[in-house]
């Protein structure tokens, strides 16, 4: 016969902090997301709408210049949803400020930048198929120029997107992320590949101004399917965002391991928690045939 015993929680309860999310690529308006923490064991924790911040302000500043005052956005049943929009887009080479609160809490603030745009010299691809040639085995190199003077954080952000015809919806357009690799340049500090899921890496790891990724994309392709590409986007990540995500990495690299010290997870936000980062993007696209 199981028994059972309850145990009842004797550590400090925290008190709630104010959280600002986001990280935003280059021509997009800014939209993050204001919340609050809650403590896990509360009971205003098993309901996810407790944690938006519905009646909070954020104030938006571009290169030190305040632009705007960011507008809540209400879903189509006319709920709040916590995200905050702007109007302006940004570009490559702005620094922002993000500056929020809300009732009962004192305001908070974070900085980041959009770097510069990444120099693709070119992209590679050998494409094979299967006996039946239903699947497609892409070996892709893309091929970089780094700025030696600057340090430079980078992500790699593959898709394949094609159309099909549906009999009631008609055109319908397929996206999704493939990307596989094995590459050196995605390995940790100690030269271990541990999974790094965001594919990111800096420019610690390239030894000439000329550097390359590799990496490999196997999907199946339906015989419906047209309008079928490649899009390769070679990012360049804020500092901000690129430690944010390392720390992700790292995070899951520990999952399941009882021996090792959960890696805490990387914020700049001022007063409060979470990340505020810019992404640059730079895009190629490669059209597949049969």
């Amino acid at each position: 016969m199981a028994c059972e015993s309850t145990i009842k929680f004797r550590g400090k309860v925290t008190e709630p902090y104010l959280v600002l999310n986001s990280i935003t690529t280059t021509d997009s308006i800014l939209a993050p997301f204001l919340s609050k923490s809650l403590f896990i064991f509360s009971e205003e924790a098993n309901d996810s709408t407790n944690f938006i911040i519905s009646d909070g302000t954020v104030h938006l500043f571009v290169n030190g210049i305040f632009k705007e005052t960011l507008v809540p956005f209400i879903d189509e049943k006319g709920k709040p949803t916590g995200a905050y929009l702007s109007t302006y887009k940004t570009t490559a080479g702005d620094t922002i400020r993000l500056e929020a609160f809300a009732p009962g809490f004192d305001t908070i603030t974070a900085t980041s930048y959009f770097p510069a745009r990444s120099t693709i010299v070119s992209l590679d691809t050998t494409i094979t198929k299967d006996s039946i040639g239903s699947t497609l085995m892409i070996e892709c190199k893309l091929t970089f120029s780094d700025n030696a003077a600057t340090t430079d954080y980078y992500r790699v952000y593959a898709t394949l997107s094609f159309d099909t015809i549906h009999s009631v919806r008609g055109v319908q357009t397929f996206r999704k992320e493939i990307f596989r690799s094995q590459d050196a340049i995605f390995n940790n500090e100690d030269g271990q590949f541990t999974g790094n899921r965001y594919h990111i890496f800096d420019d610690k790891k390239i030894a000439e101004k000329i550097d390359s990724v590799k990496f490999t994309m196997s999907f199946v392709l339906p015989e419906s399917a047209f309008n079928a590409s490649i899009s390769v986007d070679l990012q360049t990540l804020s500092k901000d965002t690129y430690t944010y995500l390392k720390s992700l990495n790292d995070n899951n690299s520990m999952f399941g391991n009882m021996a090792m010290e959960p890696v805490k997870i990387y914020s700049n936000v001022q007063g409060g928690l979470g990340i505020v980062g810019g992404i640059t993007s730079n895009v190629v696209t490669v059209g597949l045939s049969r």
